[in-house]
């Protein structure tokens, strides 16, 4: 009778985790830079936010992981700091002036997300 009642146990699915792996891969990352500062933040929590944090590789492309994130809908930011200060840099008119990247509603499944992203400063594409 306990084998059986094993047996059915063993069956039954696994309860999905309720936090999982946001996998960044960038480009536009300027090698020789600031550490690049990834974050994934509840629109309707910001207590609930993931921050990571990556050196610049000399790699075309560089992988960021956000361990642990919520299920749900999320908002990433990236960005590379180039100045060390741990803020995106925006200059008199509010505009980036540092390499980033942003995605708002980013539904975060049970199985976790990929998702590619190219750093851009928008200062220096605007000619400010």
């Amino acid at each position: 009778m306990m084998t059986g009642a094993a047996m059915m146990a063993q069956s039954r699915p696994l309860p999905m985790s309720d936090k999982v792996n946001v996998n960044l891969l960038l480009s536009g990352v300027r090698t020789g830079g600031g550490k690049l500062m990834a974050s994934a933040v509840d629109p309707k929590d910001s207590k609930r936010t993931v921050y990571a944090m990556a050196d610049p590789t000399a790699d075309e492309l560089q992988a960021v992981v956000l361990e642990n994130v919520p299920v749900g809908m999320c908002d990433i930011y990236v960005f590379q700091d180039l100045n060390g200060n741990k803020k995106l840099d925006r200059n008199a008119d509010g505009v980036p002036t540092e390499p980033c990247y942003m995605k708002q509603k980013v539904r975060v499944a049970d199985h976790g997300v990929l998702l590619k992203a190219h750093l851009v400063n928008p200062a220096e594409m605007m000619g400010k």
